[in-house]
């Protein structure tokens, strides 16, 4: 294998021989193919999977969560109805039905302990309009002052007079 001296790389041709020259040159001894070889080996230590914590979910504890009840329900043409519960407080339920536009419509609600105390609780409807939720814990905007109300009602008008 030759390598690009640096007249030949510093002569503006062939741009990856240039790159393959500065290489070679890195004063450590190492030929072309054995830096492929060493980079090659970095990348699939830096891409292999890290198994430090197996558990794709997070649990602070590290302990088995145990379900305490479990119900599925396929009730045919599309209707179901699942609920389940676990010792550390979370409560899941939801009810599916079959919509107008082909898709699933599915009411349901679930709630979980809090930390320091206290439950957080959201219901949550998912129907041919979207997903909608409604909780205390979800953050509502404020009103629009008076006067942004009437630009907008000015500005509808000007649109229906224009148009």
């Amino acid at each position: 294998m030759s390598t690009l001296g640096s007249d030949e790389a510093g002569s503006g041709q062939g741009g990856s021989a240039s790159i393959i020259s500065s290489c070679s040159h890195l004063g450590l001894g190492l030929g072309i193919d054995t830096m492929i070889l060493l980079v090659c080996l970095a990348a699939a230590a830096t891409a292999s999977p890290q198994f430090f914590n197996r558990n794709q979910y997070w649990n602070p504890s590290g302990r088995h969560i145990a379900i305490l009840s479990d119900t599925r329900e396929n009730l045919g043409d599309g209707r179901f109805r699942y609920a389940y519960r676990t010792e550390n407080g979370i409560d899941v339920e939801a009810t599916g039905t079959p919509g107008r536009a082909g898709q699933s419509n599915i009411r349901g609600s679930y709630s979980f302990p809090f930390p320091e105390g206290g439950t957080g609780r959201v219901t949550y409807v998912a129907d041919e309009n979207g997903y909608r939720a409604e909780s205390p814990l979800i953050p509502t905007p404020h009103p629009l002052p008076a006067h942004a109300i009437e630009q907008i009602r000015f500005a509808e008008s000007q649109r229906r007079f224009q148009g």
